[in-house]
């Protein structure tokens, strides 16, 4: 993964059908709040569906993306969003050997809400820490037995959050240990519309 001193660090987004606008969102917001704050791009990012076609999220607003997961041929994350019905998704040989390859290269493999079920399934999250939303953690506990599933956003080699804003807590702690810093993330999410962070103390220690 680069470092974020170096260069503009690229996050590529994969969704779905029926993805979760909320988790989408709230991870891009804080990369535009902290290029804004520092005045330089610490981060680029891009939209990709898998076959470059638009697809509607829950909440039935439909994105256009920049292109298919088959033209992403670099990025330092790639984040997985999904949403309702995550189990009943395509996933084609393409999804994988992507995935892999871009891993290869050095991306941090990730997921939006649902998204973790993804890379279990792909088996992407092998003795990986993980999270994913509460109303899937029974079930995904059931079908991967061994996945070690915790209830906290997670930044280690792969970036796994639950629903809603905690794509923002998630996204937030990478950001506190890039130049930005625990202050500075402090501030992306001073402006955003909940005050407070989880990952705050962890990222000050």
């Amino acid at each position: 993964m680069t470092n974020l001193f170096e260069r503009p660090q690229k996050v590529a987004f994969l969704i779905f059908e029926r993805f979760s606008m909320v988790a989408f969102s709230s991870a891009i917001e804080p990369l535009r709040l902290a290029n804004r704050i520092l005045a330089r791009d610490l981060f680029t990012w891009s939209v990709h569906t898998m076959d470059g076609l638009p697809v509607t999220s829950s909440s039935e607003v439909k994105v256009t993306p920049d292109a298919a997961l088959s033209e992403l041929g670099k990025a330092d994350i790639v984040l997985i969003c999904t949403g309702v019905d995550v189990e009943k998704l395509e996933r084609p040989p393409l999804l994988g050997q992507k995935l892999r390859a871009l891993a290869a290269r050095g991306a941090i493999l990730g997921s939006l809400c649902t998204g973790t079920y993804i890379l279990a399934k792909l088996k992407l999250l092998e003795k990986h820490r993980c999270t994913i939303h509460w109303e899937n953690s029974r079930a995904f506990c059931e079908e991967f037995p061994h996945a070690n599933l915790y209830q906290r956003p997670e930044r280690l080699t792969h970036m796994t959050c639950a629903g809603g804003t905690a794509a923002l807590d998630m996204m937030l702690m990478h950001i506190a240990y890039g130049p930005v810093g625990g202050t500075g993330a402090g501030n992306c999410r001073g402006q955003s519309p909940s005050g407070h962070w989880r990952g705050q103390r962890r990222a000050a220690l």
